[in-house]
């Protein structure tokens, strides 16, 4: 199977088809919407090299509010 090209606000995201089908079955999750977090500005971003060796990977977890 060939990869998907979705735009969202300018910016352009790639996957590969079938993972997208498992994880939407997985998570109820479609990669289009999980395309949405790089925009939240409620979000920090980290380098997140555990989890592949071969692409630039971050992991994202929220801001902390006092």
């Amino acid at each position: 199977m060939s990869d998907d090209v979705y735009e969202y606000l300018g910016q352009f995201f790639e996957w590969d088809r079938m993972k997208a089908a498992l994880n939407a079955i997985k998570h109820n999750v479609r990669f289009p919407e999980a395309a949405s977090v790089f925009f939240d500005e409620d979000a920090i971003f980290e380098p997140d090299p555990d989890h592949s060796e071969d692409e630039h990977r971050c992991r994202r977890r929220r801001k902390e509010t006092l």
